[in-house]
């Protein structure tokens, strides 16, 4: 009586199929992973874009007042 039956086998081979199935839903295909990576890339350029843009808005708004400011005491106008 220590063998198992053939239903108890069967009921573990299902178990683990079903085991293996329910994890292989975790996992990522090759295909999904490379566009889930390249909508990253496309997401990180987009914010280096808007960051380097909300910089230069800020720079040009103290900068080039400051340099034609700069400019007319150099030039002897009074503003």
């Amino acid at each position: 009586m220590d063998e198992p039956t053939l239903g108890e086998l069967l009921r573990d081979v299902q178990s683990d199929v079903r085991a293996i199935r329910d994890a292989q839903t975790s996992y990522l295909t090759k295909e999904m992973y490379e566009v889930r990576e390249k909508a990253l890339e496309r997401r990180v350029t987009a914010l280096e874009e808007s960051r380097q843009t909300w910089v230069r808005l800020v720079v040009s708004a103290f900068a080039l007042p400051l340099l034609v400011l700069l400019a007319a005491v150099a030039l002897g106008v009074r503003p």
